[in-house]
C-alpha cells in the first residue's frame, strides 16, 4: 500500500498536509483506472496525441508575448517586429508521427471566418475531441508509466526481428590524445564518439527498427587491444561516446550556465551549442537522435545529462519560462529584476539594447536593428519576452535533427502516451546506481549465497561509495554506467563467483588478489577477502585503475603499429 517517504513529501509539495487514508484512497483509484484502460490503449490512435502539442504562435509579438506578457502587450511604436527563433521553422504536428518528426513546414494562418462560421467550427472540434483516442490522450498524465510502457513494449516488438551487426573499428588512444588537446579536433571526429559517427553515418538509421531488446547492433574491436566484443565493448563504446558528448571532446553540447556559474538546479546538466548548425554538425545531432532510439529500443541506456528544454524541443512539446529557469537562473533573475523595476530606477540602471547573448556566447539582436534599439521603461516588458523566447529556442534546429533521428528509430506516434520525463527515463535511466535494484538482479555461483560474508561485504563497499564511484563499478563490470530504468527491462542479471589464489598455503593469499571483471557477461570474479576494509580499498582500486578491455587474444604486431599510430 501506498506509504509516502519523507522525501516524497520535499518532492511533492502538494502532498504535504493531506491525510494518508485520503492518499491510499486516491491512489487506489488510479490504479483502479489504470487497470480499466490498459485494454483500450491497444486500440488508441498513437498519433492523435501528437496534435496537443502546442507550437509557439506564428504571430512572432504574440510568441514573445506568450512567454511572460498580458495578451494586450503591444510594441510602443504599434508595429509588429520579428523574434529570433520565431522565424525558424518549426516541426508542427501532422497526421502520421513520422511527418510530424521531419515536417518544417510552419502551420498556415487561420482564415478571417464569420462569427457563426467560427462557432460550427469549434462545435465540429468539440465533437472531434470526443473520439476515445483524444480523451485516453488528454488523461495520459494519470495513467502509470507502466501501464504505458505495456502497449509500447508490444509496438517495439513489431517486426522487431533483429537487425545483423555491423562491424566498427575504434581506436581509444587517437581519442585519448584528441582530448588532450580539443583544439587539434575542433568538429569530434576523432573522439570516441566521432569515431562511431564516421563508421556508422552512412547507415540509413530505419534499419534499427527491427531492433529487439538487447539486441546489440554492432560489433567493436578496439584497435590494437585485443578485445572479442561479446557485449562488453559495445557498451563500453556507447559509454565512451555518451562521456565524449558530455564534454568538450566534442563540439555539440556545452555545459549549462547553472553548471558554469555554480548557481541554481540542474548543475550536471549540458545544453546545446547554439552555434552547432553546421551541416555535418546537424549529421552529428541525428546520430545523437538515433541512439536515443536505440537505447529505447534495446533497453540499453545513455549516461547522458540533458535539460527539459531539449527533450520537450526533441518531442515537440511547448517550452515556458521554468525550462530557461532550469539551465541559466541567473538570466531569468536579471530579466525579473528589470520587469519589476519602476520608472525612476529604470533611468539610472539600464544601457541595454535590444539584444541578448546565447548559451554559447554569442550575442544576437532580438529585433531587426535590435543593437541600436535602446530598452526603455516603455519597452522593458517586450525585451524581457523576446530574450526569454530568443534563449528557449535557440537549439531548435538542433533539436529537430535529433527528433529526426529519434524518429527514424521509433516513430515518435509511439512515445506521445509519455511526458518528456519519461521518455528521458526511458533513454538514459536513472544517473543514480541502487545499489539494491543490482541486489535483487544478482546470480551467485559456487559456494556463495546473498548472506556469504564477501558477498554482504561487498554490498555494504557499494554502498559505501559515492554515486560517481558506483558508475565507475557499474563500468568495470558491465561496460555501462547506468541500470535499466525499471525491473522489468533487466535482460541480464549481476553474477558473482569466487576467485581463489594459487597459493593455498597461505590463508591471507586472497588479500594480495585484486578482483577481475568480465564486462561481456556482467560478472565479477571476487576473491575471499579476510575484511571489509581489504575489500574496498581493493575493489576501489580495481574500478579507478583498470578501464581498458582486456586482451582476449593476442593482438598481432600490424595492429600493435596501428593503435600506436595516430
Amino acid at each position: 500500500m501506498l506509504q509516502p517517504t519523507p522525501d516524497d513529501f520535499l518532492r511533492f509539495k502538494a502532498l504535504a498536509g493531506v491525510p494518508l487514508n485520503v492518499l491510499q484512497g486516491r491512489f487506489g483509484l488510479l490504479k483502479y483506472l489504470n487497470r480499466l484502460v490498459t485494454p483500450l490503449l491497444n486500440y488508441v490512435d498513437l498519433t492523435d496525441g501528437l496534435h496537443d502539442v502546442a507550437p509557439p504562435p506564428h504571430d512572432d509579438d504574440a510568441a514573445a508575448a506568450a512567454l511572460v506578457l498580458p495578451p494586450s502587450h503591444h510594441a510602443p511604436n504599434g508595429a509588429r517586429r520579428p523574434v529570433p527563433g520565431a522565424s525558424a521553422p518549426v516541426a508542427h504536428p501532422s497526421s502520421s508521427a513520422e511527418d510530424s518528426a521531419q515536417s518544417n513546414k510552419p502551420a498556415p494562418r487561420a482564415a478571417s471566418l464569420p462569427q457563426q462560421q467560427q462557432q460550427q467550427q469549434r462545435a465540429l472540434s468539440s465533437v472531434a475531441d470526443l473520439s476515445m483516442s483524444r480523451i485516453i490522450h488528454r488523461l495520459k498524465g494519470i495513467y502509470f508509466t507502466e501501464t504505458k510502457m505495456s502497449v509500447l513494449q508490444a509496438l517495439l516488438k513489431i517486426n522487431a526481428t533483429g537487425v545483423g551487426k555491423q562491424q566498427v573499428l575504434l581506436h581509444r588512444l587517437k581519442a585519448s590524445r584528441a582530448r588532450e588537446d580539443p583544439k587539434t579536433d575542433p568538429h569530434g571526429l576523432r573522439s570516441m564518439f566521432g569515431q562511431l559517427f564516421t563508421c556508422l553515418r552512412k547507415t540509413s538509421f530505419k534499419r534499427y527498427r527491427k531492433a529487439a531488446r538487447s539486441n546489440q547492433l554492432w560489433n567493436v574491436d578496439f584497435l590494437g587491444e585485443g578485445s572479442i566484443d561479446v557485449g562488453g565493448p559495445y557498451r563500453e563504446a556507447i559509454t565512451l561516446a555518451c562521456a565524449d558528448l558530455m564534454s568538450d571532446a566534442t563540439p555539440l553540447f556545452l555545459p549549462s550556465p547553472n553548471r558554469v556559474n555554480s548557481v541554481g538546479l540542474n548543475r550536471e546538466k549540458f545544453i546545446v551549442n547554439p552555434a552547432a548548425t553546421s551541416p555535418l554538425a546537424l549529421q552529428m545531432y541525428t546520430f545523437v537522435g538515433a541512439l536515443f532510439g536505440i537505447a529505447l529500443r534495446t533497453s540499453y541506456t545513455l549516461s547522458l545529462d540533458l535539460p527539459s528544454v531539449v527533450w520537450k524541443h526533441v518531442l515537440a512539446e511547448p517550452v515556458d519560462r521554468s525550462d530557461l529557469e532550469a539551465v541559466d537562473h541567473l538570466c531569468l533573475q536579471a530579466l525579473e529584476v528589470i520587469r519589476g523595476t519602476s520608472r525612476e530606477e529604470f533611468s539610472e540602471m539600464s544601457d541595454e539594447t535590444f539584444t541578448t547573448m546565447l548559451s554559447d556566447g554569442t550575442r544576437v539582436e532580438l529585433v531587426e536593428g535590435g543593437a541600436s534599439t535602446p530598452v526603455t521603461f516603455a519597452n522593458k516588458d517586450e525585451f524581457v519576452a523576446r530574450v526569454i523566447r530568443a534563449r528557449l529556442y535557440e537549439c531548435e534546429t538542433q533539436a529537430r535533427a535529433m527528433r529526426k533521428g529519434f524518429n527514424d528509430v521509433v516513430p515518435l506516434g509511439m512515445l506521445s502516451m509519455f511526458s518528456w520525463r519519461e521518455v528521458e527515463r526511458l533513454v538514459c535511466g536513472s544517473p543514480e546506481v541502487d545499489v539494491d535494484a543490482l541486489k535483487r538482479h544478482t546470480t551467485y555461483n559456487g559456494n556463495l549465497t546473498a548472506t556469504s560474508p564477501v558477498v554482504c561485504m561487498l554490498f555494504k563497499a557499494l554502498k559505501s561509495f559515492t554515486n560517481e564511484e558506483r558508475q565507475l563499478f557499474l563500468r568495470f563490470v558491465w561496460g555501462r554506467n547506468r541500470l535499466p530504468s525499471h525491473d522489468s527491462e533487466w535482460q541480464q542479471h549481476f553474477v558473482i563467483n569466487t576467485l581463489r589464489s594459487s597459493n593455498t598455503t597461505d590463508p591471507t593469499a586472497s588479500d594480495q588478489l585484486l578482483p577481475v571483471a568480465h564486462t561481456c557477461f556482467f560478472t565479477i570474479d571476487l576473491p575471499d577477502y579476510s575484511s571489509y576494509d581489504i575489500l574496498r580499498s581493493k575493489l576501489l582500486f580495481a574500478i579507478v585503475n583498470c578501464q581498458a578491455i582486456d586482451t582476449d587474444f593476442n593482438p598481432n604486431a600490424s595492429s600493435i603499429s596501428a593503435w600506436m599510430e595516430d
